[in-house]
């Protein structure tokens, strides 16, 4: 039997990206005295940069060595310093802030007890955000709240000319997206390419079939590039006549490409599965581009404790929006046709482990290169199911610049050892309580409920602020023209703020909501706690109480320690072996027959072990 005891457990950090530096860093150095920006002399300040995008933050026209230097005159003028250190720049659209890494990591910043200015410089208010219905709002209350001044090279004096400022930055904005949308579309009616990136296997080129010329961004024509398009029929014709699965393929290809540099991916060591079959399913190959194809969509999902995310998905047009181009073709059409029919057909026939189910799935992960572990149940008369690092499942020629050589872990060790600590934790209801209360009010939620706030305060502004034009329009400082514009204005934009509250509330559980979620955890609580022996819990009810206490399960199978990470806290802890099944060979570092390295051969004493273990262990 395992038995499991704790270990220190040691601090890591997520790096936030930021906008490439290089391309502005430069200018913050030629204006910079003792590492600092604005008046050397001053007290400390924070700097926040934005531009739209990553071409933007790398193109030698961006405009974050601007926004540099206007924030050095600015912070000179108020007598602030900004060193490098505190300068947070973003290359993402303005008009949202939540998914911005740098913006997101000021926001802790500002609000952390050990932040080390009470000043953030900004260019100008849409480089905060681009929208004026509420974003710029929330946040500029979000730092006067934290007590830190945002302070604009380009001043804003009062609410009413932040609202008008922030409309026309949004208004532009909005413009700017339809006509590049429009443009896109044009393009691509006019016969041309409308990728930024060539193909494999083709080139951008211009109408002479010139690259790099500034026609061939305007008027951009794909021609091949004759070595990859070497490589692009040999695969489609191994596929397509010579029965290979993409599979089979890949792995041929990855021994190619390391004497021919035609079978090389672009802008990789190795190729990605989903992208190569993906390649070879694109009716490009075929002679036909489809323009206008797909749009990106920003959707809110829930995970698995109901907690609201936003994700951007890719959405597909109906077809009658496509827009076909015809360029040269790599292969024929019957060719590309008979290979697709095979990739359908060996997806058929491709092996899938549908039929069990395994207890950690979806949060066990690998300690040394971070991979999810997978399932497996071994066919043999036994059975056996093992968690296997996803590396073992990888081509050679991935394995070998992504190396891991974790072997694989019996399901019934690391699952008991595991339940055990959970079995431990459901002897303490204060334990379940405080689970419940940190899986629906963690900083997620308490950003939503702030906007919430925001949002029932501005609604009435938006009414008080429309009675104020009435009375000036009464005192004639308004004429008919005028006070209708302004009144069609916030009617738009208080329509706007109920919109957005309400799908903000959907986001979140009422108090009333969080108090039933509580009762019914409890009962189910209950119902297991009613069981005499905790191993004789219903599969699924064990796997729903197991989401609700633990996010993460890192293994580390050849040390013999695994870690959890979730509200029961996070700790390290050992597995000993106990007593190995016979033959076992721990040594095994990577195959995919590596026997277990410890086994479960009891468990009537697990209550008492891990009970003992969770009362010493650690907890963060």
């Amino acid at each position: 039997m395992p038995r499991v005891f704790p270990a220190p457990v040691a601090e890591r950090k997520t790096a936030l990206l930021m906008a490439n530096p290089s391309f502005f860093k430069p200018t913050f150095d030629a204006l910079a005295v003792y590492g600092c920006i604005g008046d050397p002399n001053g007290k400390l300040a924070y700097g926040y940069l934005r531009v739209s995008g990553k071409q933007q933050s790398e193109d030698g026209r961006s405009g974050l060595p601007r926004q540099i230097e206007h924030i050095h005159e600015a912070a000179l003028q108020h007598s602030y310093r900004v060193p490098w250190e505190l300068i947070f720049a973003d290359d993402h659209s303005g008009f949202e802030f939540d998914d911005r890494p740098q913006l997101t990591k000021l926001r802790k910043e500002i609000k952390s007890r050990q932040r080390k200015a009470d000043v953030v410089f900004i260019e100008h208010l849409d480089r905060l955000s681009r929208n004026s219905d509420w974003h710029q709002g929330f946040l500029l209350d979000e730092f006067k709240k934290a007590g830190v001044e945002a302070i604009f090279w380009k001043a804003i004096h009062s609410r009413i000319e932040r609202a008008v400022i922030g409309a026309i930055a949004q208004e532009g904005m909005e413009q700017a997206f339809e006509r590049q949308t429009e443009g896109t579309r044009k393009k691509a009616q006019r016969g041309c390419i409308t990728a930024k990136t060539p193909a494999f296997g083709y080139k951008l080129v211009d109408q002479q079939g010139r690259e790099g010329t500034k026609e061939a961004r305007e008027h951009t024509q794909y021609a091949l590039d004759e070595g990859r398009a070497f490589a692009i029929r040999y695969m489609f014709h191994a596929i397509a006549y010579h029965g290979k699965s993409s599979y089979e393929l890949l792995k041929e290809v990855d021994e190619k490409a390391k004497t021919d540099s035609r079978f090389r991916p672009p802008h990789a060591k190795a190729w990605n599965e989903r992208s190569f079959v993906k390649m070879l399913r694109n009716p490009l190959y075929k002679g036909e581009y489809i323009a206008n194809r797909h749009y990106i969509e920003k959707v809110t999902t829930f995970d698995t404790n109901g907690l609201p995310k936003t994700v951007r998905k890719s959405r597909e047009r109906p077809e009658s929006e496509w827009i076909t181009v015809a360029v040269p073709a790599i292969v024929d059409t019957e060719t590309w046709e008979l290979a697709n029919k095979n990739l359908f057909r060996n997806k058929g026939f491709a092996k899938r482990n549908k039929v069990n189910e395994y207890f950690l799935t979806d949060i066990i992960c690998c300690a040394t290169c971070g991979r999810r572990y997978h399932g497996h149940t071994e066919n043999k008369p036994n059975r056996i199911q093992r968690y296997t690092c996803a590396t073992m499942h990888m081509r050679p020629a991935v394995r070998e610049h992504r190396p891991c050589g974790q072997p694989t872990i019996r399901c019934d060790v690391i699952d008991t050892a595991v339940w055990q600590i959970i079995s431990a934790a459901l002897l303490r209801p204060e334990v379940i309580v405080a689970a419940i209360d940190a899986a629906y009010s963690n900083a997620q939620v308490d950003s939503v409920r702030d906007q919430i706030a925001f949002l029932e305060r501005e609604i009435p502004a938006k009414d008080d602020e429309e009675s104020k034009f009435k009375k000036a329009y009464l005192a004639e400082a308004y004429s008919a023209e005028e006070f209708a514009a302004e009144r069609k204005r916030l009617m738009r934009e208080r329509d706007t703020l109920r919109a957005e509250l309400e799908q903000l509330r959907a986001q979140v559980m009422t108090p009333e909501e969080l108090a039933a979620k509580k009762e019914s955890m409890k009962r189910m609580i209950e119902e297991v706690r009613t069981h005499i022996n905790m191993n004789d819990v219903p599969f699924l009810l064990k796997r729903q109480i197991m989401r609700l206490l633990l996010d993460e399960v890192r293994v580390n199978v050849a040390e013999g320690w695994f870690e959890i990470k979730g509200t029961l806290g996070t700790g390290i802890y050992r597995l000993i072996d106990g007593e190995n099944d016979s033959g076992s060979d721990s040594g095994d570092k990577g195959s995919a027959h590596s026997k277990p390295l410890m086994s479960a051969k009891s468990t009537s004493q697990s209550g008492v072990a891990v009970s003992s273990c969770v009362e010493t262990g650690r907890e963060m």
